[in-house]
């Protein structure tokens, strides 16, 4: 059970630390936020719960990994005396194909979010 509330402990920190050091993190969780309170105020069904749920969680996990992947692409790359320069442009790639699947994530939240949300935002503003 201590090993459990330990890992818990390493999650929150993990998260405690994308919030302060990641210039976007804060307005993607705040954005989620309201979307969700959106979500609410609109009354959307279980299933649209689902996927709205879903679609933001992988969004935000996959932003936590490319930190976790910058992280230790830039603690690799700053005792790059140590490797050739091939070694520091598989670094770059490495953290760009990383910003890819963020950015890809996105797009998927987005247009979840869209497909969801704009149908019963429409005849609102009829």
């Amino acid at each position: 059970m201590k090993k459990t509330v330990k890992s818990f402990r390493y999650a929150l920190a993990g998260i405690i630390h994308a919030i302060a050091t990641e210039r976007n993190f804060p307005l993607f969780l705040v954005s989620f936020g309201l979307e969700l309170i959106l979500a609410f105020s609109l009354g959307i069904n279980h299933f649209e719960w689902v996927i709205l749920i879903m679609a933001g969680g992988m969004f935000l996990s996959v932003e936590l990994l490319n930190t976790a992947i910058e992280r230790q692409s830039n603690a690799f790359s700053e005792d790059r005396h140590r490797f050739s320069a091939s070694f520091d442009r598989g670094i770059k790639l490495t953290k760009d194909v990383a910003a890819a699947a963020s950015f890809i994530s996105l797009l998927l939240v987005i247009s979840v979010s869209l497909i969801v949300l704009l149908p019963r935002i429409f005849p609102l503003i009829r």
